[in-house]
């Protein structure tokens, strides 16, 4: 697969991010504005919340990977079928969870694949949204095209949504 990203990047990862994220990145050429990246998907980060921001070569628009608080809460009002992924430690979890959702600690997601369904829309949860991207940008590259992050975590769950969600 071949990506364009965009902007020019000067902050790309190119050694193995912390947190046991092993993405590297390999400029094939520059192209105008863009740099062509072939069999890469962990590539460029948001500043604010560190996803990636990648570009499909065919429709030129960025993929969104990534999901508000709010815009969560619509999806499940309306039912819309969505998997929960909740990739913080069992402690957390006992302390605050989002009802509905299915605990697989970052640190075992790689050896728990199977459990999820590739053409399902699974929305990473974590407490501040940082453990979630690695999470989202890990499924991605293993072709769960429709994984998202949780922009804020559980903390701006709680805090925007449900007061209910102990916030800790």
């Amino acid at each position: 697969m071949t990506y364009l990203i965009h902007p020019p990047a000067r902050h790309f990862v190119t050694n193995p991010r912390p947190h046991g994220s092993n993405f590297v990145v390999e400029p094939e050429r520059r192209t105008g504005s863009h740099i062509r990246l072939t069999g890469v998907l962990y590539l460029q980060y948001d500043s604010q919340v560190g996803m990636p921001i990648i570009y499909d070569e065919e429709v030129s628009e960025p993929m969104n990977f990534m999901i508000t608080p709010q815009e969560l809460k619509s999806r499940l009002d309306q039912k819309d079928p969505v998997v929960l992924l909740d990739v913080r430690e069992q402690w957390e979890y006992d302390l605050a969870k989002i009802d509905g959702s299915v605990l697989i600690p970052l640190a075992a997601l790689p050896h728990s694949l199977s459990r999820l369904d590739r053409n399902a829309e699974i929305i990473a949860i974590c407490h501040h949204g940082m453990r979630s991207a690695d999470a989202t940008g890990f499924l991605v590259q293993q072709g769960f095209t429709k994984a998202k992050n949780l922009v804020g975590g559980i903390d701006a769950w709680s805090a925007q949504v449900d007061g209910t969600v102990p916030r800790y």
